[in-house]
């Protein structure tokens, strides 16, 4: 049974002990080396570098790890090559042991969902927003695009990232990014996959995730955001009470659209909006608040659907409490309870988006370009797979670090 999170707050009183005992250590204490609390869990947020995977700021050791993409377990890890699935800029989830020192971990596997795939519908240049699936995406400083229809990479330029989808209207597209408070994407990694959707072939799939809404069973359809969906065709997957309002589904379509341009969905499952966590399980988790609630001296809100409580024990950074409002960006580090709520141990206030943000760490890589952009320098510092373009490339072979 879920609890909702203002219900979780109240039950913090019966829980927090239990945490604490669990934990080690009073909450907002470092009690390890570094500020680390360890022990095993998730990080969830952005790639931001390769050497092993970086993410949240913790590089993550990968051998032996597995890749799973869409739910698919696409690689163990043996070798650089079978990290070829992931880039810089996509939000994982990295399930991990945690070193005491903060920095550093063992991932066990590493997963990628992305938020959307489907036709560029319009670009709004002054906005710097695209749409896409009746979905507003915005393109920031830290975006990176990977276009693999033209082999180029455009990394922290918003113009001409803009000024390529505007060439790429119905093109087909990948996103992945942080869910701000209204439901609009800001991405951090975006894949120009193809110049057009071919329906019912296998290869191409349109997807989207969201909550539904407006359902009607007699003529089969729902929406998502903005999006008309019909699903006479096809049966929902794990969900035994089937469709109702509210519940949180991933829809797939390999037919595209039909004629009144309602999507025609050939799978939809009922999904999670947070990872699966168990108490005592740490959790590093990046993203924009929503639904914050002040009571006392505790602030509860949500982060990438997972339900979070400050308490007047957290720490902060780049902040204070009163900062945390709704759609800010954040980082989060804490333990989960016996609730499901992270009980937060500290809290990284990092504002709107990550213009500023170093778009790697700072590690030994070999250079090499994408496939098929052999012997191009690319237009930025550090591509998707992690690789130094500063200086020009001569015989890139697209080898991952």
């Amino acid at each position: 049974m879920k609890i909702s999170i203002t219900a979780r707050v109240l039950l913090i009183s019966l829980t927090l002990p239990v945490f604490v005992s669990c934990g080690g250590g009073s909450v907002g204490t470092d009690p390890l080396a570094g500020g680390g609390i360890g022990g095993t869990g998730v990080s969830v947020g952005k790639i931001t570098g390769f050497g092993s995977v970086i993410v949240n700021g913790v590089e993550f050791e990968t051998q032996g790890a597995t890749i799973i993409k869409d739910g698919i377990n696409v690689a163990v890890v043996n070798s650089l090559e079978d990290r070829e699935h992931l880039r810089v800029g996509m939000i994982v989830t990295v399930h991990a042991t945690f070193n005491r020192d903060g920095t550093t971990g063992t991932a066990s596997s590493i997963e990628f969902k992305d938020n959307l795939e489907g036709p560029v519908a319009g670009v709004n240049t002054q906005s710097q927003t695209f749409v896409v699936l009746g979905q507003t995406v915005i393109v920031d400083g830290a975006t990176i695009l990977e276009d693999k229809v033209n082999n180029t990479v455009v990394e922290k330029d918003v113009t001409k990232i803009l000024d390529t989808l505007a060439l790429a209207i119905d093109n087909i597209v990948e996103v992945s990014g942080f869910v701000e408070a209204d439901g609009s994407i800001r991405a951090t990694y975006i894949e120009l996959k193809d110049k057009v959707f071919t329906p019912n072939t296998p290869e191409e799939e349109i997807e989207l995730k969201g909550s539904i809404s407006n359902l009607n069973n007699d003529i089969k359809t729902f929406t998502l955001g903005a999006l008309t969906v019909n699903f006479s065709n096809v049966k929902p997957e794990n969900m035994p009470g089937g469709l109702s309002d509210g519940l949180f589904v991933e829809v797939k379509s390999t037919a595209g659209f039909n004629d009144a341009g309602a999507l025609i969905a050939s799978k939809i499952e009922a999904e999670d909006a947070a990872p699966d966590r168990k108490e005592g399980d740490k959790a590093e988790i990046e993203g924009y608040a929503k639904n914050v609630s002040t009571i006392d001296s505790e602030v509860s809100f949500e982060l990438n659907g997972q339900p979070v409580l400050s308490t007047s024990t957290t720490e902060y950074k780049n902040g204070i409490k009163a900062n945390v409002i709704e759609d800010v960006k954040l980082e989060v580090e804490g333990t989960v309870d016996a609730n499901g709520i992270l009980i937060a141990q500290k809290i990284s206030i990092e504002g709107k988006d990550d213009s500023g943000e170093e778009s790697s760490k700072d590690v030994s890589l070999d250079t090499g370009g994408l496939p098929g952009t052999e012997g191009t320098s690319l237009n930025t510092s550090v591509d998707p797979k992690g690789n130094s373009n500063e200086e020009p490339t001569s015989e890139g072979d697209g080898s991952l670090p």
